[in-house]
């Protein structure tokens, strides 16, 4: 279980998609809200993974999308947290 707080463009959705590959849950917000490519972001949504990011959302909505993705469904932890900070 891996959560992430990274730029959500095309290249992250790329990291995604390698991850999703080699068996890890994936989830994250964009840690930068003018980045976020939503084309990037509704791709992967479709596809199944739990992306909290839209460009251009409200600091009170960038808050609640780091909390969202903090913590797996039914409560399980992460295993591994990555940022670009």
């Amino acid at each position: 279980k891996i959560a992430g707080c990274l730029h959500m463009t095309i290249q992250t959705a790329d990291l995604i998609e390698t991850l999703l590959y080699l068996g890890a849950e994936v989830q994250l917000p964009s840690c930068n809200i003018y980045s976020t490519q939503d084309h990037a972001a509704a791709a992967k949504a479709k596809r199944g993974v739990p992306v909290f990011a839209l460009k251009g959302e409200t600091e009170e909505e960038y808050i609640l999308c780091i909390d969202q993705t903090i913590v797996f469904a039914e409560g399980q932890p992460l295993n591994m947290i990555l940022d670009d900070c």
